[in-house]
């Protein structure tokens, strides 16, 4: 049982940490091409709260 505990621990981080990232990569693509943080963080909201809602 501790083993199955530990695995999904270790899932769980690895999904934060994946997300994380993923979110930089973003970020800094939306950035090289010129748009600004204000509208980034904007995108970053509707996006939480479309995924709030469907969940």
């Amino acid at each position: 049982m501790s083993v199955w505990v530990v695995i999904g621990i270790l899932n769980y981080i690895n999904l934060i940490v994946t997300g994380i990232l993923t979110r930089q990569k973003e970020l800094a693509m939306l950035n090289a091409i010129g748009i600004p943080l204000i509208f980034y963080k904007s995108i970053c909201k509707k996006s939480t709260v479309e995924w709030l809602r469907v969940e």
